[in-house]
């Protein structure tokens, strides 16, 4: 019994510090990709570490990704939407998610660093140059 202990306290600390995103969490027994298939509402953005003031439009924005990696992102301007279609998927380590649009005849791909992972909050760092963007999601209400 002591031995079951000792395995049990051993096994617990190295769970706990197995992490793959800074933010956590710390263990699941969800796949990455199901904790990510959902839609997501924004609800915080960062811009070099200052807090940017959503406007209710920003809060109506979203990105729904699909178990057949299929990603469509929406953003609200004076209330009117614009939605784009493509693709996503996982980097090697599945520490990036990698979206890529077809706009206007052009691809384009982005990368966003996923900080925090769990089924109700997404949190993706995406950096153009020196700028650091931090977007903060959870499920759609």
């Amino acid at each position: 019994m002591k031995n079951l202990c000792v395995i049990l306290i051993i096994a617990i600390f190295a769970l706990s510090s197995c992490g793959k995103y800074e933010d956590g969490p710390a263990f699941s027994l969800a796949s990455k990709k199901s904790r990510l298939v959902n839609v997501w509402q924004l609800d915080r953005s960062f811009h070099n570490g200052v807090e940017i003031q959503l406007t209710a439009d920003d809060k109506d924005d979203y990105i729904e990704y699909t178990k057949d990696n299929k990603v469509k992102a929406t953003w609200v301007t004076q209330g009117q939407s614009l939605t784009l279609e493509g693709t996503w998927e996982f980097d090697d380590k599945k520490e990036n998610i990698i979206t890529t649009f077809t706009i206007m005849g052009q691809t384009v791909k982005d990368t966003a660093r996923i900080l925090r992972l769990k089924s109700n909050e997404l949190w993706l760092e995406t950096k153009n140059g020196s700028n650091v963007d931090k977007d903060y999601y959870v499920t759609k209400k």
